[in-house]
């Protein structure tokens, strides 16, 4: 295998709170390098797959 030939993956972290009064909290996921990528089609595949680097699945919701 080359080099080039490696799935080049990152990390994206997602800091969320869940009401005003609830302390905020950080989800961490990791997703295959594509060219051309930007925060909103990142978000869109933790959406469509919202797995945690920990193997946590969340449960699908409307809004990040």
């Amino acid at each position: 295998m080359i080099a080039s030939d490696a799935i080049k993956n990152f990390y994206v972290q997602v800091i969320r709170q869940d009401g005003p009064d609830k302390n905020p909290y950080c989800q961490l996921f990791e997703l295959p390098y594509k060219p051309n990528l930007n925060i909103i089609s990142c978000l869109q595949a933790i959406a469509a797959n919202p797995v945690t680097v920990e193997g946590k699945m969340l449960p699908r919701r409307l809004g990040l």
